[in-house]
């Protein structure tokens, strides 16, 4: 599954105890302004903060407001009560996906025992559901397989790993995505020749295609590496869809 929940989400779905240090990695700019407002002393926190900070908070949604105190939104925190502030901010932001953070949890324990994901950090959990979302051009030469016509000392293979070389983090996934439908690891794919094209006038026309059914990539043998980087590039970039489902990336 391609899902990007935050360290934070995937801590408490294996029961680790969080601070609120990990809820950086949900909002960051809350944390940093909280923290802001905690060490200020009184000269700094008037002048940075003022009449700005209300004793409310946005939500996570960017919408609803919770009050801490009646009439919180028009009631501006002075320094004396900064400190209640911060934590009742805190305890709010770190409660607030809790019901929803359960419900999921819940629902994994349907599928992998409480004893499992006991034994799994983390990290371990997430790769284990959704793949590892940093792919690099020697991951994706580890998944590589070849059927029969061609091989690692083929010419066109040679060409497609020293232009594989040349992309970065993303155009990994992108060229991942291109052969199986998948933009994380593990995936493997195989590596094909398009029959006749060897030595063929249009080699260095035709576009590479690929069967994300069958995982494979159907490689034209181009006249040099940088073409055969240009022609990955274009497909990668500009073939949306998998199956004709119109779906873009």
């Amino acid at each position: 599954l391609t899902v990007s929940l935050a360290p934070y989400v995937w801590k408490l779905l294996v029961g680790d105890q969080l601070t609120w240090a990990d809820y950086a990695s949900v909002d960051e700019g809350c944390v940093t302004l909280l923290d802001s407002i905690d060490s200020s002393n009184e000269t700094s926190f008037e002048e940075r903060f003022g009449d700005c900070v209300t004793h409310s908070i946005t939500l996570c949604d960017g919408v609803t407001r919770e009050e801490f105190l009646r009439n919180g939104r028009q009631t501006s925190v002075v320094f004396s009560d900064r400190l209640k502030f911060s934590r009742d901010a805190r305890q709010c932001r770190m409660k607030e996906s809790l019901k929803q953070i359960e419900a999921i949890r819940k629902g994994l324990l349907f599928t992998v025992p409480a004893e499992v994901i006991r034994l799994l950090t983390w990290n371990e959990l997430e790769q284990k559901i959704c793949g590892n979302p940093r792919v690099t051009p020697s991951d994706l030469q580890d998944q590589c397989r070849y059927h029969t016509d061609v091989d690692e000392h083929s010419t066109r293979v040679q060409q497609l790993w020293e232009a594989v070389s040349r992309f970065d983090s993303v155009d990994c996934s992108r060229f991942l995505r291109f052969i199986t439908g998948r933009k994380r690891l593990p995936a493997s794919f195989w590596v094909a020749s398009i029959p006749g094209d060897e030595g063929s006038s249009t080699s260095g026309v035709q576009l590479p295609s690929a069967s994300t059914c069958e995982s494979t990539l159907y490689l034209p043998c181009y006249p040099s590496v940088d073409i055969t980087e240009s022609k990955l590039r274009y497909a990668m970039y500009n073939c949306l869809s998998i199956d004709a489902d119109n779906q873009p990336w």
